[in-house]
């Protein structure tokens, strides 16, 4: 999906690897993210600092806390082009459940859906 197919998509995409490569800088960086928003699905090339060649990532699936505990968002598959990534991902992301601050769930939300 483009540009054009969904242009508030896009321009969410575009503002949310800005925004991860202007925080991030010093890691690494972040290109062709896309957010399949209905399928719930994000891909993205990652290159990491001091490293040639680009990480293939794909988060398929993820979801939002429930009535209970509102402001907090787990990803339910990671997998990344290098196998020693993916395996460190499925040990300590996959599966969690990461808080996020109140005033910022809204955001996370707007970006995500």
């Amino acid at each position: 999906m483009g540009m054009f197919d969904d242009p508030a998509g896009y321009a969410k995409d575009t503002a949310i690897q800005v925004a991860i490569n202007r925080f991030y800088s010093d890691i690494g960086a972040v290109s062709g993210l896309t957010i399949d928003r209905k399928a719930r699905r994000i891909s993205a090339k990652l290159t990491l600092s001091g490293d040639a060649l680009p990480i293939d990532v794909v988060i398929d699936k993820w979801e939002y806390g429930d009535a209970m505990n509102p402001n907090r968002i787990r990803v339910l598959s990671l997998t990344t082009s290098r196998k020693w990534l993916s395996a460190i991902a499925i040990r300590w992301l996959v599966n969690r459940w990461f808080n996020i601050p109140a005033d910022h769930m809204g955001k996370v939300k707007l970006a995500l859906d």
